[in-house]
């Protein structure tokens, strides 16, 4: 083969892979700079959602405790309103 040919070859599978491998590099650090971008989004998303998440845990704790508080109360006065009616039959009971 014709040494200048090969030459030419040589120069032209250089400059190729020389390209080639620029090109890559930019695709590569586009990618990961893509990528990361979605990270950092989804990230955020995870956050805010956890976030909400937390908030409604907590303000069904606080339905969850008004209740509780609230039937407390009630059963209280039940027992409260009984233990006067109790009394006031045995005073009843007791009169001639």
């Amino acid at each position: 083969m014709d040494p200048q040919f090969t030459e030419l070859v040589d120069e032209i599978e250089k400059r190729f892979d020389n390209q080639l491998n620029s090109r890559l590099a930019e695709f590569k650090t586009g990618i990961e700079e893509h990528m990361q971008m979605h990270f950092e989004s989804m990230e955020d998303l995870v956050k805010a959602t956890a976030d909400g998440y937390a908030m409604n845990l907590d303000r069904i704790e606080r339905k969850v405790d008004e209740l509780n508080a609230k039937f407390d109360t009630k059963i209280n006065n039940h027992d409260r309103i009984l233990a006067n009616h109790n009394e006031r039959i045995t005073t009843l009971e007791k009169q001639p």
